[in-house]
């Protein structure tokens, strides 16, 4: 998935992706041949931290990609209230199935695997990894 991503409150080690321990590159487990464009808008369909799945309506994200950049938004419910995230930066895609994102927005960086598949005309981009503490992963449906 994507190497730097989003902290949400107590998730803060987390966000969007999950930090690996070292950066994901073509010989360790990132495919091989092309790799999708990621490019496009997304929305949150299930965020799990840990042992805990947020899915919406309780919890609500979006996530846009460019051609290098990243900006996501992750809302969590919470005890004391929602928790709400915000970040962008940077990020890279290593070999076809790993994706590095460093944060310009102060948030945690992140490095894990992704896959993007396409089905009956939906998009889905499925993102898992670990912030060194916590099992991460977030799925997303890419607007048309």
């Amino acid at each position: 998935m994507v190497r730097r991503w989003v902290t949400l409150g107590a998730v803060a080690a987390a966000g969007l992706g999950i930090a690996c321990s070292s950066s994901p590159t073509t010989t360790n487990n990132c495919g091989s041949g092309t790799a999708p464009s990621l490019v496009g808008s997304y929305s949150l369909t299930s965020y799990t931290y840990g042992i805990t799945v947020y899915t919406p309506p309780g919890a609500f994200g979006k996530l846009w990609y460019a051609y290098s950049t990243y900006a996501d938004t992750i809302t969590v419910p919470g005890s004391a209230g929602d928790s709400t995230t915000v970040d962008s930066g940077t990020y890279q895609v290593v070999g076809s199935e790993c994706i590095n994102q460093q944060s310009l927005a102060g948030q945690r960086d992140f490095a894990g695997t992704f896959k993007l598949t396409t089905s009956n005309g939906a998009t889905t981009l499925r993102v898992d990894g670990n912030d060194s503490l916590h099992v991460i992963i977030s799925i997303w449906s890419r607007s048309p």
